[in-house]
């Protein structure tokens, strides 16, 4: 069988799409995976990413490597070298990176193999509306797609505009393969009479301002509710923050998150799949996560900003509303004049996109795509 490589800084078993390619490719690969953790079958190999902590004179170390622009050494952790130090001397005939900072690691390890790369952002301007990661880190994001991209034999990303930027930037051809989710075979569940259920499900970052979704229910009216199913650090000043917010208003809770993969059947009982999110940074602008395709999965109306791929979305397949601009007083406004009716008609929408925007598309062309690469 073709050794196949797959590297994540991120825990396997959750991460969506990292996840979802292990699937699609077990059965025909030998595969080895890199991560913070993972879930191995027979004939899997599992190598840790295992973080330690970092002192403060390795932290010391890292900003003067990042002001000098000795982006190699600064890239290259302890995790990333004791992981060289294992797979030394193997021959992977395909290695698949899901993350930017991989890149270094994965050409080291590639021998006479081929590199696919999974660009899931747009890294040059990744979190460009924080100052910290614009002083430090935005040269050292820059630099590796400089470095590498023109290398790597094929990169695939999440939309036609990431296709586009990654093109007129770098020149290089990638191929949209846009985060579709494992179908579930369920309907779209009846719309209540008395209570409107809405649901927003995500990380919680200070760059999705999740609070104007909040202030969005201030506005809604009675017989709406919001429930938050967040993943983050509760303890971090912005998670605080939207725990107080919600804890003074009854129309809004913050519920316990469920394994990724049973995120579409837990909230098919819910009926609007919200998603308010400034485009405070370029990769927002043209967001188009997960949650968006788990949201039609779940046969519910999606709301939404004016994001441009996501609201292109919405339109081709008629399956929610989008809001003129970004003010949360404006979605209200959209949300709370739909009709029972036209809230079925946009879950029943969803449920015909549902059978078209899937994972099982999408693993006819990944296995494609690995098929030629390792051939």
């Amino acid at each position: 069988m073709k050794k196949i490589l797959i590297m994540a800084y991120s825990d396997l078993s959750s991460d969506p799409r990292p996840n979802r390619m292990i699937n699609w490719l077990k059965d025909g690969y030998q595969l080895t995976l890199v991560g913070l953790d993972a879930k191995t079958e027979p004939g899997m190999r599992f190598v840790p990413l295992k973080s330690s902590a970092v002192s403060l004179i390795e932290r010391l170390l890292l900003l003067l490597n990042l002001i000098f622009k000795r982006f190699e050494t600064a890239t290259w952790s302890k995790a990333m070298q004791a992981v060289a130090d294992i797979l030394a001397g193997e021959q992977f005939d395909l290695v698949i990176s899901h993350d930017l900072v991989l890149l270094p690691l994965a050409f080291s390890l590639k021998g006479s193999g081929r590199v696919l790369f999974d660009a899931r952002e747009y890294y040059p301007r990744q979190f460009e509306d924080q100052s910290k990661w614009r002083v430090i880190y935005r040269s050292m994001y820059t630099y590796l797609c400089d470095r590498y991209l023109s290398e790597i034999d094929l990169v695939i990303t999440i939309s036609n505009s990431f296709v586009d930027v990654y093109k007129s930037t770098y020149g290089i051809d990638s191929e949209a393969i846009m985060s579709w989710p494992v179908f579930v075979d369920i309907a779209p569940t009846p719309v209540s009479e008395n209570q409107i259920r809405i649901i927003h499900h995500g990380i919680v970052t200070p760059s999705r301002h999740i609070e104007n979704m909040i202030y969005l229910m201030d506005a809604i009216g009675p017989g709406y509710t919001l429930d938050l199913m967040l993943v983050g650090d509760r303890g971090s000043k912005v998670f605080r923050e939207l725990i107080n917010l919600a804890e003074v208003r009854e129309n809004v809770n913050i519920i316990p998150p469920v394994p990724f993969h049973e995120i579409v059947e837990i909230t098919n009982q819910y009926d609007i799949g919200l998603f308010l999110c400034a485009p405070s940074n370029f990769n927002l602008q043209y967001a188009l996560p997960n949650k968006f395709f788990e949201f039609i999965q779940a046969r519910l109306v999606v709301a939404i900003g004016p994001n441009i791929e996501m609201k292109r979305m919405v339109e081709k397949y008629d399956c929610g509303v989008v809001s003129d601009d970004f003010d949360p007083q404006n979605l209200a406004k959209k949300i709370s004049r739909l009709s029972r009716e036209q809230i079925m008609h946009f879950k029943q929408q969803s449920h015909r996109a549902a059978r078209l925007l899937n994972a099982e598309k999408n693993r006819e062309r990944v296995q494609e795509i690995v098929q030629v690469l390792t051939g």
